[in-house]
């Protein structure tokens, strides 16, 4: 027994987890509209309401054909079926775009708080009367003394 469970928890270790190598060798969460908290919540309404109107247009719609009641029951179902999986599609489409759009949001605040916080320290290093480097560019290195003595 405890050698079936010894091999059960290498097998379990050895599976890929889901996300990417990120750069210092640790898994990076891989995004996507089931693990978005608002996402996941407007997809399940997308799914249900499509679901319901898909039920109710083709019954209400069957009902004035005057088709026999069984018919009607399998139409609206069928089109019930069918109106939660076009929901579906739509709303994992929609909410791909929208997630996509926030990562590039973030990313983008991000680096216009990194290229701020660079200009504070660059200011705040500067001797008073100096001109102060611009957010994006580097400072130049100071000159080594004993390259200048040595002549070359």
């Amino acid at each position: 027994m405890s050698k079936a469970k010894g091999k059960e928890k290498q097998k379990q270790a050895s599976k890929p987890k889901s996300g990417r190598e990120g750069p210092d060798g640790g898994m990076v969460p891989a995004m996507s509209v089931a693990a978005h908290p608002r996402a996941r919540v407007h997809v399940r309404q997308a799914k249900g309401i499509g679901g319901l109107l898909g039920f109710a247009i083709a019954a209400v719609l069957s009902l004035k054909a005057d088709v026999p009641l069984d018919q009607v029951g399998l139409r609206a179902v069928a089109c019930g079926i069918s109106g939660y999986l076009i929901a579906w599609a739509c709303s994992v489409a929609l909410w791909r775009q929208l997630v996509l759009a926030e990562i590039r949001a973030h990313q983008e605040r991000h680096a216009a708080n990194d290229g701020a916080e660079e200009s504070r320290v660059i200011s705040t290093l500067s001797p008073p009367g100096e001109i102060k480097a611009d957010a994006g560019a580097r400072p130049e290195p100071a000159p080594n003394p004993v390259a200048a003595q040595s002549g070359g």
